[in-house]
């Protein structure tokens, strides 16, 4: 019951966002030819800024580019990652990462070994101590 609410939760983030996303394009187009014509106020409302799941995703890609490059994270004092001094090499997606979290905490694998594990050779007569 727990994992249909977890799978539920992130179906309904993820699917907002995208709604959120793909509805950009026509918001700047409309705005644009309102600005143009002189005769209206812009004023966009946002039903959700991101800014919590935009900050685990920053997080991740913050990291992961730090391992890559073999450095460690800089925090600051408070504990956030001090991104000021990091380039990031990617654009930065809320609903990637809220559907890469949700695969790796409840689809977890187990890394393949560093090396194929080597089957003993057996001698020609067995192991028999004859």
């Amino acid at each position: 019951k727990i994992m249909w609410r977890t799978y539920w939760s992130a179906h309904q983030r993820f699917f907002r966002e995208m709604c959120i996303c793909a509805k950009i394009d026509e918001v700047a187009t409309q705005a644009k030819k309102y600005l143009e014509n002189n005769d209206h106020a812009i004023v966009i409302g946002l039903q959700s800024t991101g800014e919590a799941g935009m900050e685990v995703a920053l997080e991740e890609l913050a990291e992961s580019a730090a391992e890559r490059a073999g450095k460690k994270v800089r925090r600051s004092d408070s504990g956030k990652i001090d991104y000021e001094e990091m380039t990031l090499t990617g654009l930065v997606s809320t609903c990637a990462s809220i559907m890469t979290n949700f695969v790796r905490n409840h689809f977890p694998v187990a890394l393949p070994p560093p090396e194929i594990p080597k089957m003993p050779v057996i001698p020609p007569n067995g192991f028999s101590s004859e």
